[in-house]
């Protein structure tokens, strides 16, 4: 089916710069120079026809608004279903929108017309909840509706896509491509989350939210981000309403691309770097999964590592190489972080020798806040973009109080030969000002090469987090012998505490910072310990989960108890 095109607009409208002065003089919305800012979202006043009107013929439709709107990006965020063949036209006129059909309408057809949440006035105040006209072309109007919420909206503008599913489900879920076919009904998700799906017949639907990057109205795989509903849901004759639907909407689009290995740098006699065009799998990281030869012959590979300063790095270490001769890198079973494998046309490539030996420094980073605030129970990581010796791991890294000249001492831990982890030795320390140090001389390359300096840098020094605990129990008729995740987020910096249950029953979360957190819960019934989204192909639905309304607050040196979710 082909895609439907974006909606034209040929816009009458008073000029843009005189608009806020006629504005200000009918005293709707916007504010006269001088005054409060307008901090109203724009309001539907008449619509017409009349939300339920039967027997429509007319080829226009005008909705009036209270106020002028900003008319860029007015077609992403006008919803007509069943998605005309012809895309219709759409005229501004003042505060009146008319939206005008360049084709017949279906017959005996229920439409429904819905204006987004992302419309906003001149002052940038946005619609914030979508609203639906319907109307019927023949002389009854279908009135069934399916609500909730999506979550995971994170800012974006997503919508809700509804498929109605025919009488044979089983056939469906094997020959669906839903990229080529365009959904039966579609609803823009509001500012907050919540969303209807309105004017529907009877039948069963299957739901799916999206964020719909190319304003086609359509799915497009590795790029809108998705997710799906947790079943199917039916329209009954009698049109009772559905409620309470949730569906979590994912953090980004499928990875769909395998990666590929793009080039190999001989950065010394020593080392090479490959760059890849995504993050690799660190558990795949190994020196036998890797092959490096000059001139037809094999060099052995002693180390391979993720570069600590790029994830796309790969170095591995190796004996020393001649100069100035071609060389070859061949890798093995290497994949993302998704699971995806190196393509066989891009695992392998060339590169020359380098003549000169590595006589620079280490390039040294540590990553502090930007508002310069730790806490002595953070891990501080050091990074280089070479392998690092060390002749101790003590007196490296520590903090100085500015005033009383008092200091706290790090304990150095290798991760990678070029990431260190740092833990202070006392984590009660605490003062207001302090200076972060660094004595770089003595990381030194392989080479033997260090910077002769000492880093430093000014921090505060948080006080240190009193913990508590929460209990409750987790209540799940449905699913008694199905593993269950129970998550906090901190509402402070997003950190996260979890725990997993082998079936519904008591749970607690012991030792978690003073806070406020949300609180949320899903069935792991594939037990990976991760939330599933869902799959287009093969079809499988979104994971149940609920979300605790509001925040739960942990009390420090205190166990809270009766914190109990059930689905």
């Amino acid at each position: 089916m082909k895609r439907p095109v974006p909606i034209h607009i040929s816009v009458r409208y008073i000029p843009l710069l005189l608009a806020p002065f006629l504005a200000c003089a009918s005293g709707e919305n916007i504010s006269p120079p001088g005054g409060p800012p307008d901090k109203e979202a724009p309001i539907i006043k008449k619509t017409e026809p009349a939300d339920g009107t039967i027997n429509f013929s007319s080829d226009k439709i005008r909705i009036t608004f209270n106020e002028y709107l900003q008319e860029s990006g007015v077609s992403d965020q006008i919803v007509i279903t069943p998605i005309p063949e012809r895309p219709p036209e759409i005229d501004w006129s003042g505060k009146t929108l008319e939206i005008k059909f360049r084709g017949p309408l279906l017959e005996n057809k229920t439409y429904a017309i819905t204006i987004g949440s992302g419309l906003t006035d001149l002052s940038g105040n946005r619609f914030g909840s979508p609203q639906t006209v319907r109307f019927a072309t023949g002389p009854m109007i279908d009135s069934g509706s399916i609500a909730g919420l999506v979550a995971g909206m994170d800012r974006r503008d997503a919508f809700v896509f509804a498929w109605i599913l025919p009488e044979d489900a089983e056939t469906f879920n094997d020959t669906m491509q839903y990229k080529d076919v365009v959904p039966d009904v579609i609803a823009p998700v509001g500012d907050d989350g919540s969303f209807s799906l309105e004017g529907l017949p009877p039948g069963r639907y299957r739901l799916m939210a999206l964020v719909d990057e190319f304003a086609d109205r359509s799915y497009s795989p590795g790029t809108d981000a998705f997710g799906l509903a947790t079943e199917d849901y039916v329209v009954d004759a009698t049109y009772t309403p559905v409620r309470g639907v949730r569906i979590r909407l994912q953090p980004a689009a499928l990875d769909l691309a395998s990666p590929q290995l793009f080039s190999a740098t001989s950065v010394s006699p020593l080392q090479t770097n490959l760059r890849f065009s995504e993050p690799i799998d660190t558990s795949a990281i190994q020196t036998d999964r890797f092959r490096i030869t000059v001139d037809g012959t094999e060099v052995p590979v002693i180390d391979a590592w993720q570069s600590a300063l790029n994830p796309l790095i790969i170095t591995l270490r190796h004996q020393e190489l001649p100069p100035n001769r071609e060389g070859g890198v061949e890798t093995f079973r290497l994949l993302d972080t998704v699971g995806l494998v190196l393509a066989d046309t891009a695992r392998e490539t060339t590169f020359t020798t380098t003549d000169k030996p590595d006589t620079f420094p280490p390039v040294f980073q540590l990553s502090v806040p930007q508002n310069g605030s730790i806490r002595m129970t953070d891990t501080l990581f050091l990074k280089f973009d070479e392998e690092i010796q060390l002749d101790r791991n003590d007196s490296l890294i520590w903090v100085t109080d500015t005033t009383a000249g008092k200091g706290v001492q790090y304990q150095l831990e290798r991760k990678y030969p070029a990431l260190f982890h740092a833990f202070a030795l006392d984590t009660t320390f605490h003062t207001p000002s302090a200076i972060l140090s660094v004595d770089l001389r003595a990381f030194r390359d392989i080479g033997g090469y260090s910077v002769d300096s000492l880093w430093q840098a000014p921090v505060r020094i948080k006080p240190l987090q009193q913990r508590g605990t929460l209990q409750g129990r987790l209540i799940d008729s449905a699913a008694e012998d199905v593993p269950h995740i129970i998550l906090l987020t901190s509402t402070e910096d997003n950190r996260e505490y979890h725990v997993q249950l082998a079936k519904p029953g008591d749970w607690e979360i012991a030792e978690i910072p003073g806070g406020e957190y949300r609180l949320s819960a899903f069935r792991d019934n594939n037990d990976n310990g991760e939330y599933d989204y869902g799959s287009l192909d093969p079809y499988r639905p979104g994971e149940v989960f609920v979300e605790r309304s509001g925040t739960v607050r942990v009390r420090a040196r205190w166990t809270t108890t009766g914190v109990d979710v059930e689905f």
